[in-house]
């Protein structure tokens, strides 16, 4: 089972950790305190999620996040807020979901970074 690390403001009414709290993941909640994260040392996660709270700048966090020894080399999805969205293409992530997502986009964005889907099962398009 793959795992996910998620840190979030607010482990508890966390949208993220609904949405993945009952799919095929493992998941480890960690909370966000005062604009820093902890995570312990040991074995990595196959994807890591960063909520922070609204209105919140990401960018320190994701600094951290990227020199940190355990999570720093995995895949990494942000939750944004909406009117952040212009400025997740320069963010060192690997994919962003905006704040309000269904549970439904958040677990097939998760998909799409584990390789989940097969490449091969999905039809082509041939045109001609």
């Amino acid at each position: 089972m793959k795992s996910i690390f998620l840190f979030s403001f607010s482990p508890d009414d966390s949208p993220m950790r609904r949405a993945v709290a009952y799919g095929r993941y493992a998941l480890e909640v960690y909370e966000i305190e005062n604009s820093r994260f902890f995570c312990p040392i040991g074995v990595p996660p196959q994807l890591v999620v960063l909520e922070v709270e609204p209105h919140t700048p990401v960018s320190p966090l994701i600094t951290a996040i990227s020199n940190h020894a355990v999570v720093g080399r995995v895949p990494l999805l942000i939750v944004l807020d909406p009117e952040w969205l212009s400025m997740a293409p320069r963010l060192l992530c690997n994919d962003f979901i905006s704040r309000g997502f269904t549970e439904t986009e958040a677990l097939a964005r998760i998909d799409r970074l584990l390789g989940a889907v097969d490449p091969l099962a999905i039809p082509r398009l041939t045109y001609g």
